[in-house]
């Protein structure tokens, strides 16, 4: 059994370990999984989508060990593709950070089942459970912009070209498709800025909203600071920044602390302990006689 670290549970992002749909299902890769992956992983697949893994079962079984590792360390969560019919493994499919350079999905179906809806079903399922888990806006993948066979099935389901991208690997289509495409009733259940409703509702879209009271308020504030640093981690953007700096002052102005306040105090520990600039990294502590441990 692999020990699973503390970015597995994030990583998943609450979603199931199956998931099932009408036509397939999905199933969390594990080593069970290893031979009927080599086995509907074809030279075709391999070609298709440029995978360097060479077509034995040692080297498959390498390739998917090396990809448990990255799910425990929680760069990337899979699903093997189920055909509900036949009760065995057609594809797989790599769900990613929003930050990944590749795009945030890697998908493949094996060619003899190609057709019949199963793949619309399955970015259908992964998508509907991904909004549902993760209060994101946008999800964002590269599709090869010679891989028209991609192209049509992405557009198919909604998927837009919004851009381009040049990789070592090749050129490839910027393609989105936004949360309220996906979900026809949005269940949040989270504080937001003060003009997001407006903003939702010129959208063409109807809101229910209530004002929570002084103790739910700090309660969700402090929430939603875990969600915005769990955000800049995925995204490390500087709007993700900006979006906890928000949340840090309305915390302070719940306190009675104000901006100047909190500066203040940055200020004095800058002066007394310093900042981070210099990378210092603390190992261990050795006590000398006579005197307290150091301050924390």
């Amino acid at each position: 059994m692999i020990a699973l670290d503390k970015n597995f549970k994030k990583n998943h992002l609450m979603l199931p370990e199956t998931i099932k749909g009408k036509k397939i299902t999905l199933n969390r890769l594990c080593k069970n999984h290893f031979e009927q992956y080599h086995a509907m992983f074809s030279p075709k697949i391999k070609t298709i989508i440029k995978s360097l893994v060479s077509h034995n079962l040692e080297n498959t079984a390498s390739f998917l060990t090396d990809k448990l590792a990255e799910i425990v360390s929680g760069k990337i969560s899979i699903y093997c593709i189920l055909d509900n019919k036949q009760d065995k493994l057609i594809g797989a499919i790599e769900l990613r950070k929003p930050s990944n350079p590749n795009g945030q999905l890697g998908a493949w179906i094996n060619e003899n089942y190609w057709g019949g809806g199963r793949y619309q079903e399955v970015l259908d399922l992964l998508l509907k459970n991904y909004f549902r888990a993760k209060h994101t806006e946008v999800f964002k993948i590269l599709v090869g912009v010679n891989n028209t066979r991609s192209i049509k099935a992405h557009e198919k389901y909604g998927f837009t070209v919004v851009g381009q991208v040049n990789l070592d690997c090749g050129k490839f289509y910027k393609m989105i498709k936004r949360r309220e495409d996906v979900l026809d009733k949005m269940e949040y259940d989270k504080l937001v800025r003060d003009k997001i409703p407006e903003i939702i509702k010129k959208s063409g879209f109807n809101v229910k909203t209530y004002i929570c009271n002084d103790q739910e308020y700090f309660k969700r504030l402090k929430k939603k600071l875990q969600e915005e640093t769990e955000e800049f981690l995925d995204e490390e953007s500087v709007e993700e920044l900006a979006d906890i700096l928000e949340v840090l002052y309305a915390l302070a102005k719940y306190k009675n602390i104000s901006r100047d306040q909190l500066e203040a105090v940055r200020a004095k520990k800058e002066k007394e302990r310093g900042t981070f600039d210099k990378r210092i990294v603390l190992t261990n502590v050795v006590k000398k006689k006579a005197e307290s441990t150091p301050p924390q």
